[in-house]
């Protein structure tokens, strides 16, 4: 199995969370534990989902396989 950060969908996935990490850097230091903090986590929420969806969508294919295998069909 390939590691995660291969994937499509994971690379995709992060390339905005770089940007806003990015972008970020340069915020006010008091902003630190504010804006900046909920801007990078709202970033990394979508990535996350997306991420998620598409492990759920395989483990649920290979558990329909598992059934069709046992079933001998």
């Amino acid at each position: 199995m390939q590691h995660f950060t291969k994937l499509l969908v994971w690379k995709r996935s992060h390339q905005p969370v770089l940007a806003i990490y990015g972008a970020s850097v340069g915020f006010p230091r008091a902003e630190l534990f504010g804006l900046t903090s909920q801007l990078r986590r709202a970033a990394l929420s979508p990535a996350a989902s997306r991420y998620l969806k598409e492990v759920s969508e395989i483990l649920r294919m290979l558990s329909g396989l598992r059934t069709t295998i046992t079933r001998g069909s």
